[in-house]
């Protein structure tokens, strides 16, 4: 699932919509934003926020799907 699609006309007037970014992605953006607000210092390595903002994402996917 993805989200903030855009519709796309193509040259005979046929709209679809594609693009956006994955369901993941978007939870794992908030996840990073909520991180670093209250990061005391403790991620020096920015992979291991990654890893951990695409644990939450998945946790909410988990979540949401039950």
């Amino acid at each position: 699932m993805n989200v903030f699609p855009e519709r796309v006309t193509d040259d005979k007037g046929s709209a679809k919509i594609e693009g956006g970014i994955t369901l993941r992605d978007y939870f794992a953006t908030a996840a990073m934003q909520a991180i670093l607000t209250g990061n005391d210092g403790r991620y020096n390595n920015r992979w291991e926020l990654v890893d951990d903002a695409y644990k939450v994402a998945d946790a909410m996917i988990e979540a949401r799907d039950q």
